[in-house]
C-alpha cells in the first residue's frame, strides 16, 4: 500500500559519529583500539552497504563478546547486526537484537527511534501487527522526536491498522500525518495517497479522489507519487462508468516526464482496458501491444496484457491471433497459475469458436487436470466440454461432466440450463423442470434468457418434436424474459 520510511544509511552515519566522540574519550583503551580499527576502514559500514550481510553479522557478533562493552557500542553494534539478520531474512533474529538494544541504559532518544522503528517493521513483516502499531505507537508518545520520524511512525502504524482493518485507526494517522508542520512533501504525499486507498476500501469514491486530488496539485510531489495519483483516480472513475475520465488520466500518467517504467506500462494497460470498456477495440489493441512490447516491465502485467489483446481479438473475430495470444501467455516462465488458467481457458473456447473442436477438447481437458487453475475456470471447461459432448450425442457423459462443472461453480447458470436441456433428452422430465426453474430464476436479463434457455430448446425441438416438458419450460421462460424488460 505504500512504503517504510526507514533510512539505514543516515542512521548508520549518525551512530558512527557517536563512536567516533566515544573513541575520542580517555580511559577507553581495549575498545579505543578495537573500534579504532573498525571505524577507520568502515569495513561494517562497507558491507552493509555491498549487502554482505554475513560479513556484518560476524563481526558485530565479535564485538558484542567484549567483556564490560560501553553501552554506546554495543547499540551500534547491536544495531547493525539488527540491519544484517532482517536483510537475511532472520527477522526474528533481528527483533530480538533491536529489543537487547532498548534495553540499555541511556539510550538517547535518536536511538531509540531507529530501534523501535526496524523492530515494528519487521515484527509487521512477520504478521505480528499488534507488536508493531505498539512499537510505532511509542515512537509517537515520545517527547522531541523530530517531525519527519514521528510521520514515519504515524505513516507505518497506519499501514498496519489497515492490514488488520482498522480503517478509522488507519485514517486517523494518516490525518495526522496531513494536518503536521514540518513533514517533507515525499511523506505528506503518501499519506493522502494512502488515506485515499482506505477511502477506496470504504466505498467512499468521493473522499478517494479528493485525497487524489491533494496529490496530483501538490507541486513538490514526487513524480512517482502524482503519477499513482492519476492511476489510482482513473481506476475510480472506471468503477463510476466514467471512462473518459479514466482515459484522460491515465493519459496524464503516461505523459509525465521522467514518470518510472512500471508505472507507464500500469497506465497504458489500465487506458487499453478503459478503451476496450467503450469498444474501441482498435485502441485497446494498441495500448495492449505497447505493453506486450515493453523491456523490464512485471512479466505478469505483460501475460496480462497478452490475456486481453486476445480477448479483444475474439470479439473482433480474429480467432487465430486470439489464439496466438493466448498460446503466448501459456508458453511464458513464471506467470502466476492463474493467469495460465485463464489463458487456457480463452485459448479453449476460442478454438471452439474457429472450429478446431479437438484441439478445444484437448485445452478443456487440460484446464480440468490443472490443479491450479481457479474454480471458475474449471467450472466453464466442464460445462463447454460438456456442451461439445451434448452436440455429439453422448449425453450422459455431458451431464456427468457438466454437474462437475456446476458442482465447482453454482453461478455458473449456463451450466445449470446444459444440465436441464440433457436431463429432458434423457427423460428425467421432473429433474429437468426442477434445474431449468432454478435457471429462468437466476437470470437477470433478458438476452441472456434467449441464449442460456430459448434458444437452445427450440433447437431441440426443432430437432426432435417429442421432448416432454420443453413447451412448458419455455413458457415458465418467455414470463420471466418478459418480467425483465
Amino acid at each position: 500500500m505504500g512504503k517504510d520510511f526507514k533510512d539505514h544509511d543516515q542512521q548508520e552515519i549518525n551512530i558512527s559519529n557517536s563512536l567516533r566522540d566515544l573513541v575520542n574519550q580517555p580511559d577507553n583503551s581495549t575498545q579505543k583500539e578495537l573500534l579504532n580499527a573498525i571505524l577507520q576502514d568502515a569495513e561494517i559500514e562497507f558491507a552493509l552497504s555491498q549487502g554482505d550481510y554475513e560479513t556484518v553479522i560476524e563481526k558485530c557478533s565479535a564485538i558484542l563478546e567484549i567483556d564490560d562493552l560501553a553501552n554506546e557500542l554495543k547499540a551500534w553494534a547491536l544495531y547493525h547486526r539488527g540491519i544484517a539478520k532482517g536483510e537475511t531474512d532472520d527477522l526474528q533474529g533481528a527483533i530480538d537484537d533491536y529489543t537487547e538494544m532498548l534495553d540499555l541504559d541511556d539510550l538517547s532518544t535518536e536511538h531509540k527511534v531507529w530501534a523501535l522503528n526496524n523492530r515494528g517493521a519487521d515484527r509487521g513483516a512477520i504478521g505480528d501487527a499488534e507488536g508493531a502499531i505498539a512499537d510505532y505507537s511509542a515512537i509517537i508518545a515520545m517527547e522531541g522526536v523530530d517531525a519527519n520520524d514521528r510521520a514515519s511512525a504515524l505513516y507505518n502504524r497506519a499501514i498496519d491498522k489497515g492490514n488488520i482493518d482498522d480503517n478509522e485507526g488507519a485514517i486517523a494517522d494518516y490525518t495526522a500525518i496531513v494536518e503536521m508542520e514540518g513533514v517533507s512533501p515525499d511523506q505528506l504525499a503518501w499519506a493522502l495517497f494512502n488515506r485515499g486507498n482506505i477511502w477506496g476500501r470504504l466505498e467512499d469514491p468521493k473522499a478517494e479522489v479528493a485525497d487524489y486530488n491533494a496529490v496530483i496539485e501538490m507541486d513538490d510531489a514526487p513524480i512517482e507519487q502524482r503519477a499513482k495519483a492519476f492511476i489510482n483516480r482513473s481506476v475510480v472513475w472506471a468503477a463510476l462508468g466514467d471512462f473518459e475520465s479514466a482515459i484522460a488520466d491515465s493519459t496524464a500518467a503516461i505523459v509525465m516526464d521522467d514518470v518510472p517504467l512500471d508505472l507507464q506500462a500500469e497506465a497504458i494497460y489500465n487506458r487499453g482496458a478503459d478503451r476496450q470498456a467503450i469498444d474501441d477495440l482498435q485502441g485497446a489493441i494498441a495500448d495492449y501491444s505497447v505493453v506486450i512490447e515493453m523491456d523490464d516491465i512485471e512479466i505478469d502485467l505483460q501475460a496480462k496484457a497478452l490475456i486481453y489483446r486476445g480477448v479483444v481479438r475474439a470479439l473482433l473475430e480474429e480467432m487465430d491471433l486470439a489464439i496466438a495470444d493466448s498460446t503466448a501467455v501459456l508458453e511464458m516462465d513464471g506467470i502466476p497459475p492463474e493467469l495460465k488458467g485463464e489463458a487456457l481457458i480463452n485459448r479453449a473456447t476460442d478454438k471452439e469458436c474457429a472450429g478446431y473442436i479437438e484441439e478445444a477438447k484437448a485445452d478443456y481437458k487440460a484446464v480440468i487436470e490443472f490443479e491450479s487453475a481457479e474454480d471458475e475456470y474449471k467450472a466453464r471447461a466442464c460445462g463447454n466440454y460438456g456442451w461439445l459432448l451434448y452436440e455429439a450425442g453422448n449425453y450422459e457423459q455431458s451431464l456427468e461432466i457438466s454437474r462437475v462443472g456446476l458442482q465447482l461453480d453454482p453461478t455458473q447458470t449456463y451450466i445449470r440450463a446444459n444440465i436441464g436441456l440433457l436431463l429432458l433428452h434423457l427423460g428425467q422430465t421432473e429433474e429437468a423442470t426442477k434445474e431449468y426453474d432454478l435457471a429462468i430464476m437466476e437470470i437477470e436479463d433478458s438476452e441472456d434468457m434467449d441464449q442460456m434457455i430459448l434458444e437452445d430448446l427450440n433447437a431441440a425441438i426443432k430437432a426432435n418434436a417429442n421432448i416432454p416438458g420443453a413447451l412448458e419450460i419455455i413458457e415458465k421462460a418467455i414470463l420471466r424474459k418478459q418480467d425483465l424488460r
